[in-house]
Formats: C-alpha cells, sequence, structure tokens
C-alpha cells in the first residue's frame, strides 16, 4: 500500500508542477487527512482542538512549511510530504534536516524515501551533544525560605550512554532540556503580570546538567529528584528529533496553563504516543501535578533518585562532628583568619575543613564563583589547607527524605465545612482553591512550617439568613514559619490579600478588601513550632460604620504540633488595635486536621472572634 501511495504522491508532484490541484486522489486525500489528525502528527505540531477547528500552540513561523500550518494540520502534512519528495538537495536549511522527528513520521507512514540524517550536519551535533540513552523529568523541590519555589520546577534530564563512554558518573555531564519564559524586563512586578497575561515568548533551551545543578542545589538550596522514564531506546531517539524541532519556535508562556512542566509533557507525549500525559493535568497546571501524574502514570516511570541540596550536605557533614568539631567550626565560620589548631588530629582537621568548605557554599553561593570577592579566596585557601593534608576518607551520605514529591496532595483542593456560630446558628462554608498548601495540609511531600496558597474562595450560607455570601476570597496567601536556628537567623512572615466578610459590631456581614502580613520568629521545640510576631492589618469597605479604611496592629502568637506527618494541631490568637478609631479587635482559633490518604483529609476547629464564638468540622478533597 505505501509503495502505491507513493507512487500517487509522485505523480501528484509531476501534475502540480503544471498546476494541478494538490492530491487529486480520493484516495490521497483521504489518507492525507487521517494521517493529518492522527495522534502522532497532531503532538508534532502541538495541535489542540478548539471550536474553530484545529490550532497549534507553537508560534514560531519557522515551525510550519505551509502558510496555513498554524491553523491547518492536512496542509502542514501535504507539504512536508512535498518537500521530501522533491528533488531539492538535502542541506540543514531542507525539511529532512529541521523536522527531522515528522519526516521520519511521513517516512515510515507513506513509504518515502529519505536522505541519511548524516547530511544534516547541524543536527547531527545536537545529536552528539545530547549522545542520548535515557532521559529523567527533573523536579526541583520547594525550599522553606523561598515559599514562591513552592509550585517546584520541571525540566528534562538526557541522560548519555555510560557504558559507551566508560564513565563512572556522567550525572554531571548529562544534559538539561528546560522550557521556560524569555522575559524582556527584570522588572518583577512586570515580569508576574506578563507571565500570567502571557506577554513573554516560552523557549525550550539545552544546557549542562551542571548548570541545573548549580542553580537549583546550590543557589537556591533545593534538593532535586530525578524521575527515569521507562522510555524505549526508539522513543530516545525520537525525543532528540523532536526537541530539534522545538528549538525553532516559540510559545506564548502562560504562568499557570502554558508553562514549564506543560510543554515538557506535550515533548513526551510526541516522543511516546502511548501516554496520555497532559490528559491527566487541570486546567492550572502546577510542576507538583506532572509529578504525581508521571508517578502514576502505568508505564512510564522507571526509578526514582535524588540529590540533595547544598544545604542538607552542610547540616549532614555538620551533625556528623564532634562537639569540639563543631566548636571548633563555629570560632571558624565566625574568623577567616584562623586555622584549624593542630592539636586536632589530621582526620579531624579534614572533617572541619570540608564542613567550612560546604559552609560557603551554602551561606554565599552567590559569591563564591567570583574571583573578586573575599568569599572565593576564603575557599580557595580551605581547599589549598585541605589538600596538604594527608587524604582522609571523609564521604558522607544524605539521608533521602521520607516524604517524597510524588507523595504529596493535588494542588487543586476541595471541601465542606458544616459548623455552627453564636451569630447565625448552623451554617455551611464551602472551599474551592486553586492551589496549592496550607499549613495545616499534611506534609507528604510538601515542606514542614510552608504556605502558599492562589484562589482560595469560601462561600457560605446560613439557616439563619437564607442566602449565599462570599465568605473569603484568597488572592495569594504566603507563610514561611522558618525556625530561627544557628545557621538559619531569618525571620518568619506572612502575608496575604484578598476580600473578606467582616463580622464585628462596626460592620456585621459587610465585605471589604484587606492586606495582612506579620513578621516574627519561630523556634522548633521537637514536635512543636512556637511563634510570635507583629501583625500589621489594612481594610477597606464602603461599609464600614466609622470610615472607609482601618489600620489595625497587633501581636500574634501561636503553636504548631505535628504529632505525625498526617496530623497537626495549630493554636493561634491574634489582637489588633487601630490607633485612629481606638477600636480593636481580636481573634482565637483552635484547629486540627488529620490526613485520611492523599486524596482525603478531616478536620475541626474552633473559634473566638469578639465576642463570637463558633465551631466546626471540615471534610477536604485533593486533587
Amino acid at each position: 500500500m505505501k509503495f502505491y501511495l507513493f507512487i500517487l504522491l509522485s505523480l501528484f508532484v509531476g501534475a502540480s508542477t503544471l498546476g494541478s490541484n494538490a492530491l487529486a486522489s480520493p484516495l490521497d486525500d483521504a489518507n492525507m487527512k487521517t494521517l493529518a489528525h492522527s495522534k502522532e502528527w497532531l503532538r508534532f505540531l502541538n495541535y489542540k482542538k478548539g471550536l474553530f477547528g484545529y490550532k497549534s500552540e507553537a508560534d514560531g513561523k519557522n515551525f510550519f512549511l505551509s502558510a496555513k500550518g498554524k491553523t491547518n494540520p492536512k496542509d502542514e502534512l501535504k507539504a512536508l510530504a512535498f518537500e521530501l519528495m522533491s528533488r531539492k538537495a538535502v542541506t540543514n536549511d531542507h525539511a529532512r534536516c529541521r523536522f527531522p522527528a515528522r519526516s521520519q513520521f511521513l517516512s515510515e507512514k507513506l513509504g518515502i524515501p529519505l536522505a541519511k540524517e548524516d547530511v544534516c550536519t547541524e543536527y547531527q551535533k545536537f545529536k552528539k551533544s545530547l549522545d542520548a540513552e535515557s532521559v529523567s523529568l527533573v523536579f526541583s523541590a520547594y525550599y522553606i525560605n523561598n515559599p514562591s519555589s513552592v509550585f517546584g520546577h520541571t525540566f528534562l534530564r538526557v541522560n548519555k550512554h555510560k557504558e559507551k563512554n566508560n564513565f563512572q558518573n556522567t550525572e554531571l555531564l548529562d544534559l538539561g532540556v528546560n522550557f521556560a519564559a524569555n522575559p524582556w524586563t527584570k522588572n518583577p512586578i512586570v515580569y508576574t503580570f506578563g507571565g500570567i497575561v502571557g506577554m513573554f515568548p516560552g523557549i525550550y533551551s539545552t544546557m549542562p546538567y551542571y548548570y541545573k545543578v548549580r542553580e537549583y542545589n546550590d543557589f537556591e538550596s533545593r534538593d532535586l529528584w530525578s524521575y527515569k522514564l521507562d522510555f524505549t531506546n526508539e522513543e530516545v531517539e525520537r525525543l532528540v528529533r523532536h526537541l530539534w524541532e522545538l528549538g525553532q519556535t516559540d510559545y506564548d508562556y502562560f504562568f499557570f496553563t502554558e508553562n514549564c512542566s506543560y510543554h515538557i509533557f506535550t515533548a513526551l507525549e510526541a516522543a511516546a504516543p502511548r501516554f496520555n500525559l497532559t490528559d491527566g493535568l487541570p486546567y492550572w497546571v502546577i510542576p507538583s501535578d506532572t509529578v504525581l501524574i508521571t508517578a502514576k502514570e502505568k508505564g512510564l516511570l522507571k526509578e526514582v533518585s535524588f540529590r540533595p541540596s547544598i544545604r542538607n550536605i552542610f547540616l549532614t557533614r555538620y551533625e556528623s562532628l564532634t562537639k569540639e568539631e563543631r566548636a571548633e567550626f563555629l570560632a571558624l565560620s565566625n574568623s577567616r583568619s584562623r586555622e584549624v589548631p593542630k592539636t586536632f588530629s589530621e582526620a579531624s582537621r579534614v572533617k572541619i575543613i570540608d564542613t567550612l568548605i560546604d559552609w560557603i557554599e551554602y551561606k554565599h553561593s552567590g559569591k563564591v564563583n567570583d574571583e573578586k570577592t573575599d568569599e572565593y579566596q576564603w575557599k580557595k585557601d580551605l581547599l589549598v589547607k585541605r589538600v596538604e593534608l594527608p587524604p582522609q576518607e571523609n564521604e558522607i551520605k544524605v539521608t533521602e527524605p521520607v516524604s517524597k514529591p510524588h507523595d504529596g496532595h493535588g494542588s487543586q483542593r476541595l471541601g465542606i465545612e458544616p459548623g455552627y456560630s453564636e451569630m447565625f446558628e448552623s451554617f455551611q462554608r464551602y472551599h474551592v482553591r486553586f492551589a496549592l498548601h496550607d499549613l495545616l495540609d499534611p506534609d507528604f511531600g510538601y515542606p514542614e512550617n510552608a504556605q502558599i496558597e492562589f484562589f482560595n474562595t469560601i462561600f457560605q450560607s446560613s439557616n439563619d439568613f437564607k442566602k449565599w455570601d462570599l465568605y473569603q476570597w484568597t488572592l495569594v496567601s504566603v507563610r514561611s514559619m522558618a525556625p530561627f536556628e544557628t545557621f538559619e537567623k531569618r525571620p518568619s512572615w506572612d502575608m496575604s490579600f484578598g476580600v473578606k466578610s467582616y463580622q464585628d459590631d462596626k460592620c456585621a456581614f459587610c465585605q471589604g478588601g484587606y492586606f495582612q502580613s506579620s513578621w516574627g520568629l519561630a523556634t522548633n521545640l521537637s514536635k512543636f513550632t512556637l511563634y510570635a510576631m507583629g501583625s500589621l492589618d489594612l481594610s477597606y469597605s464602603q461599609k464600614f460604620d466609622d470610615n472607609n479604611f482601618r489600620a489595625q496592629v497587633g501581636p500574634k502568637v501561636g503553636i504548631l504540633f505535628r504529632p505525625k506527618i498526617d496530623f497537626k494541631v495549630q493554636l493561634e490568637g491574634t489582637w489588633l488595635w487601630d490607633p485612629i478609631e481606638e477600636y480593636d479587635s481580636y481573634q482565637g482559633e483552635l484547629s486540627l486536621r488529620k490526613a485520611l490518604s492523599k486524596e482525603y483529609a478531616i478536620g475541626a476547629s474552633g473559634k473566638i472572634r469578639n465576642d463570637i464564638t463558633e465551631g466546626s468540622v471540615q471534610f477536604f478533597y485533593f486533587h
């Protein structure tokens, strides 16, 4: 059949040179249409079907041969078929070289003979640089002192052939493949807004994997988790071909939808059509969700490996020191001119110096590679002293966390909260949260004492008022309850803003906008985290009795108790005072939550707010 189709297509090409209409044969046209709407072709070109037909998500003009290619899969397929059958010399600009994955697909389906890939010299350089044996999805985990990292990030690691190159450890020699926005501004506000509304192009890029290790493990102190995919040799080869094609286009980058994780998934789907990864994604694409799907997709995951951050390496090495060695390390870390006394054994001096080197890498990661900085010279001096000592075995192994990213709950949450209040008797609240994690959610796969929520909406209905109200809508809520410790002398803080319903004697059930932020200190005592903070609360509503604006300040204290990873209790109290209106308010709340599984959790809370008490129970579903 392929032979006859090839003959028919060849005849058509001849006819087309005489001005006849393309593919006049019904058989050819039907076959073209079938192929153009096949899963493989649609994925190679990133076509999505909408109300008005197909449209490719790719925005680069060089990604298409046909003028109608962005919206017409069949025209694009025909254009490539004619290009491949033409007598044009095959050079780097030829479709054979620009689109090796698509060309291979059409060759196999239509029997079109292809020039050998060897003639595509630029592509061959790219292919040789990857030297791909396998591929891994890499997830850079969260870090408590960087709550914005809680969404995580995913990229690909193309693993080089190990045995062929006789490498013992090729991990750092592998290639990282990243999809990210290419912004034209460094202004964080413009960057955030532009990322949300799609103002920047998103592009694929390749770089040595050690660059990504440096970026995430060292600069941002984030663990890296590698999910090696069970791809066949053919699928790995097809991925390499497709990545070359993707390097010739860009996409409109949207922070919550067409982002790093989404387009990494579309590339994997094109290389291995047996998987339907994007089908499992919600409309909003959170990197941690793609890790959950990767772990859950049957036949996709081969193995998981962990690469600790420089922070975890340093802390593990510090824990290995004796009491005397720790004291000497602390003295040295505060006095760069001191040397390790020779009263310590050579083995102890090696341990102390190695810990100091990791300390510099951790605390001064942004400076340690700059020859002009003192930190660079400090590390260099320590390395010289380390070399002068006899070789000592001082390898450490960081224990892999029990809680892994793919064990976490889904990013979105639904909930129902029936309860009773002195103000309006029984009530029901309905929770809808876009993302991602709050302090009481189960910590499986997430950092302790950290919270980041987007678009958390709570509606309320009560038997007394017989209507639905918006109880609270939070655009963003972030908390970093980092313990103030020897090596982490940083404040704890929180911030949130949105709209909420006020229930006090000056504004009963009126709604208004708010901004709240607190700063203070937290400390860990076994399974308890205690915190004390100063709060600022700004509110605005045209229905306030006194004026439209309130500015209140006051203390906030609390205890977070974690008897188990799936069970938490929080007691928190806040008192706020408005010095202008001489108006004060207070709130105390006791909450507990128990995870039943990755998908379900139950909870209860009791609250007193300005002499009004209420109690409720909650049922949450994560997806």
